[in-house]
């Protein structure tokens, strides 16, 4: 399965699911044909603009090397990428030491790093372009986990998942446009399992995940 962003998912028709590879869309153009409130647009605008720079750093500490750097290098930068993550979650949400939190943070690292090793000699895995997509991913994941565990503490007992109802969503998605769940319970997109969109504790197939512009509504 290919992983986190080896996927770049949202554009033109080429499969089924809509899969495109690199399309590059600045943060706040990003969120802002989403089907969400302007606050919960500023929200993720906010989060992707300070969780860039950490993939940045990231990216640019692999980018010094001329070879794939050593098992000891891509072990330091995961770590200072889990780091500077969690340093930025805690300007986005209060429940930072979440276990699932803690989980989708060690994850995320470990599999950006590994795919940069595996194209190392593709200029993008280090780029700026490859930064702003992966900020723009997973500030949908943190802000949406507030969102069901704010949901959830104000005794919201349902939830629905909303597509964009256009042509660039993925086919997956759509089937699942409108179903409504308990709460607790994850919508089934796909072959996968998710809690809401962006959601990566149940390990679901990356191309459910990666640029996802769908929302769930709490009531």
């Amino acid at each position: 399965m290919a992983k986190i962003d080896e996927l770049n998912i949202l554009g033109v028709e080429e499969t089924a699911r809509n899969i495109v590879n690199r399309k590059i869309i600045p943060i706040r153009e990003y969120y802002e044909p989403m089907d969400i409130t302007d606050e919960q647009k500023e929200r993720r605008i906010k989060a992707a603009e300070r969780l860039e720079d950490a993939f940045v750093i990231a990216l640019l500490l692999l980018s010094e090397f001329d070879e794939t750097p050593s098992e000891m290098v891509l072990t330091q930068v995961m770590t200072q990428l889990q780091s500077d993550l969690l340093q930025a979650y805690e300007s986005i949400t209060t429940r930072v030491d979440d276990e699932d939190v803690l989980a989708h943070v060690s994850r995320v690292s470990q599999e950006i790093v590994e795919s940069t090793a595996r194209h190392f000699t593709d200029p993008y895995f280090t780029s700026e372009d490859r930064a702003t997509v992966l900020a723009e991913n997973d500030a949908n994941y943190i802000v949406s986990y507030d969102e069901y565990e704010d949901a959830e503490a104000d005794g919201c007992t349902m939830k629905r998942w909303k597509t964009m109802l256009d042509k660039k969503v993925r086919d997956s998605h759509r089937d699942v446009e409108g179903e409504e769940v308990p709460i607790g319970t994850p919508f089934f997109v796909g072959d996968s399992l998710l809690m809401f969109p962006g959601d990566t504790q149940f390990d679901p197939d990356p191309a459910e995940i990666v640029n996802c512009r769908c929302s769930v509504e709490y009531f």
